[in-house]
């Protein structure tokens, strides 16, 4: 009577694992990662010019004029500049992680969703503390509305991107909960 060997060879290498990450939730994690830098990325960027700035181009260790302009006409109405786009990805974003949150790896692709909004938040308080600190404001005063609107702009969106890092942290310490 022939013996049944069951075969060692069978290629496991197609099969889901515990890593493997679903096509539509990779692109989902890309996305939230987009909106998140595209929305941090100009906060990074003032944070970065302004301590070139103060560090090395000013000789006088204040943030040069044309960069206070801009952030003057920028604060002075941020619903027409900044507005739509704080209006547009955030919720955009948090609709998404709050559909996706038990499946999101804060130890993988999750830090970064984690990660890119916290050093939005320290960027626009660093932000807020540099434009109060660093700019002449004799001269801040002549050219428009002074520094405090700045300073208010960066308080009001480190307060927005906080939400979404305390949204974020509470759902997945919910999905921990529950899990155990």
């Amino acid at each position: 009577m022939p013996t049944f060997e069951p075969d060692t060879n069978i290629e496991v290498e197609n099969l889901p694992s515990q890593s493997y990450i679903p096509s539509q939730m990779r692109q989902q994690m890309i996305l939230l990662i987009v909106l998140l830098a595209f929305y941090c990325a100009p906060i990074l960027w003032v944070t970065f010019l302004a301590l070139a700035d103060i560090l090395w181009y000013k000789a006088d260790g204040k943030i040069g004029s044309a960069l206070v302009k801009t952030m003057q006409t920028i604060s002075a109405d941020p619903a027409r500049y900044t507005g739509s786009i704080k209006n547009l990805i955030l919720p955009v974003a948090t609709a998404i992680t709050a559909v996706n949150y038990r499946s999101i790896d804060i130890s993988k692709w999750g830090s970064a969703l984690f990660v890119i909004p916290l050093l939005g938040v320290l960027a626009c308080v660093s932000n807020a503390l540099m434009f109060d600190l660093r700019v002449d404001q004799l001269a801040a005063a002549a050219n428009g509305a002074g520094t405090p609107s700045i300073s208010s702009f960066f308080v009001e969106t480190a307060t927005s991107l906080s939400s979404y890092v305390m949204m974020l942290v509470g759902l997945k310490s919910i999905s921990k909960d529950s899990a155990n």
